[in-house]
């Protein structure tokens, strides 16, 4: 029998309530439409793409405080049309099977920009052999919005200002959050349990153009000498 504590899943936090996450895509043969989360995960935030379909797990975007606010301030930034687009290459000493890697590695990439056809502000969390989605900020189903004049705001200017006002919600809501949840690891052989430490690293601005999303990328388990996978993504055009 293992001495390994069971595990315990996190008490709750407003985080996840289900009417913060923003709906996409329904993959063929799921049930419901695909959603991004913000969540907070062993004290850090991360960003998950749940695609609702059985065949697909979720992808995880873990990432460290300063790289979290640092593209919640590039995507403001997007939306304010000072900046195209950003794209963060999550590192991480796990791939997605949860096999250790030799060294930490790009085993997503988190994206923002503006969507050439729609004109909407979107994040994407891209991993390979996982469908590349976009999740948009518009009303969704649930509501619309018109000027005083009832007519529908453009997409252009409607999307803009969900996206700012949904990142100063973001903004004063983790702070409070990562506080009130927070437990400090405990040392655990060397190092600190539970704690799997994933940078931001390796950012990208926008500016190529793209028909669509490619995600060829190539990529082996730990266990072979795959070379570095810090250009792993950059066949994906934002």
């Amino acid at each position: 029998m293992s001495d390994k504590p069971a595990y315990v899943p996190p008490a709750k936090n407003v985080l996840d309530n289900p009417k913060l996450r923003i709906d996409g895509p329904m993959l063929d043969g799921a049930k419901r439409r695909s959603q991004l989360s913000f969540e907070l995960f062993r004290n850090n935030p991360r960003i998950a793409i749940y695609y609702n379909d059985e065949r697909t797990k979720p992808t995880y975007a873990r990432m460290e405080p300063d790289s979290f606010f640092f593209f919640l301030h590039c995507l403001e930034e997007i939306a304010k049309g000072t900046r195209k687009a950003i794209k963060i290459r999550n590192k991480h000493s796990y791939d997605a099977q949860g096999n250790k890697l030799p060294k930490p590695d790009v085993v997503s990439q988190t994206i923002g920009g503006i969507d050439e056809v729609t004109n909407k502000v979107f994040i994407s969390v891209v991993e390979k052999d996982k469908p590349p989605l976009k999740f948009f900020f518009d009303p969704g189903f649930w509501y619309s919005v018109v000027d005083e004049t009832n007519t529908p705001l453009p997409d252009d200017v409607l999307t803009r200002a969900l996206c700012l006002s949904k990142i100063k919600f973001l903004l004063e809501l983790y702070p409070i959050v990562m506080e009130s949840t927070y437990e400090h690891p405990q040392r655990q052989g060397g190092g600190f349990g539970g704690q799997q430490r994933s940078n931001g690293g390796g950012v990208s601005n926008g500016g190529q153009k793209s028909d669509g999303w490619n995600n060829n990328s190539g990529g082996e388990k730990a266990q072979s000498a795959a070379p570095s996978s810090e250009g792993l993504f950059d066949d994906i055009a934002i």
